[in-house]
């Protein structure tokens, strides 16, 4: 059995048990629709408030866009002509739903949105980051291995939620401690003392040794403060180095993102692989 508020008007489901309702709110002349959450069940439910509120349904086109590199202000700062937009902030990055009840409005703002935001755009659907990466990966023929720290295997993690990732995805090292960079990684204890743990040397140094150990073509590594402790005067909270290993070079990126621990962790995963993605589709 199901209650509903007083007066409000039943919605039959002629497919499932759940009842839905319709509560019109005459003082604020607004109403309430209630439906069951399963699709199959809904979809054929949507009927009856339409026709009960005399609404006539229009239909509308949606396009996503998901991007890495901009925040918030400055993405909607290039897209401040383009209207019927919404702009969502996580620490995937910055995705955008725009739509229009004309197909042909919404394939020019496409275009438009395409030509200003270029490599900005990871993906034009619900493929992650990893997906993105792994698929190009797989396309060139190339391996990847990584060293983490901070993230604590999370890049890996990730790279290994893709279906086939064996097929380039070596090996992960998870360097800790300083004692792992050291033995395993081969980073020198030099740099260490001299430039602290969090570094760009050793982040440069994590990257060369997991490459070489594990022999891949590239090689990802970080080291970072993801707090809530162990900032200094000199290194703040959220501070990291990204390095990655190609060919016969390594390049290093330092960040700072703010935020709770995890979320800082999980910037730090994006940050990394749109890194290599990047690299991939030059």
């Amino acid at each position: 059995m199901a209650q509903i508020p007083f007066k409000a008007k039943p919605i039959e489901n002629p497919v499932g048990n759940a009842l839905g309702f319709i509560k019109v709110l005459d003082d604020v002349q607004k109403a309430i629709v209630a439906l069951p959450g399963v699709p199959s069940e809904m979809k054929v439910m949507l009927e009856t408030p339409f026709e009960y509120l005399h609404i006539k349904e229009q239909k509308g086109f949606v396009h996503l866009f998901k991007t890495y590199g901009k925040d918030e202000v400055k993405i909607d700062e290039i897209l401040k002509d383009i209207d019927k937009k919404t702009l969502n902030a996580s620490p995937y990055g910055i995705d955008i739903y725009i739509w229009d009840s004309n197909d042909l409005f919404l394939k020019n703002k496409i275009k438009v949105i395409k030509e200003r935001l270029g490599s900005l755009i990871y993906s034009e659907d619900e493929t992650s980051m990893e997906e993105v990466v792994g698929k190009l990966l797989k396309e060139k023929g190339l391996t990847l291995s990584t060293a983490e720290s901070s993230t604590g295997g999370l890049i890996a993690s990730r790279i290994v939620n893709v279906a086939g990732s064996s097929a380039y995805f070596m090996g992960s090292i998870i360097a800790y401690s300083n004692q792992v960079k050291e033995n395993i990684l081969k980073v020198s204890k030099e740099n260490i003392e001299k430039y602290g743990a969090v570094s760009e040397p050793v982040a440069r140094q994590m990257a060369e040794g997991v490459k070489n150990l594990l022999k891949t073509d590239i090689s990802l590594s970080d080291t970072g403060i993801a707090g809530p402790t162990g900032a200094t005067p000199d290194k703040p909270l959220g501070l990291h180095y990204i390095g990655m290993g190609i060919k016969n070079k390594t390049v290093v990126e330092k960040v700072i993102f703010k935020g709770h621990r995890n979320d800082v962790r999980l910037r730090v995963s994006q940050h990394a692989l749109n890194m290599l993605r990047l690299y991939l589709i030059k």
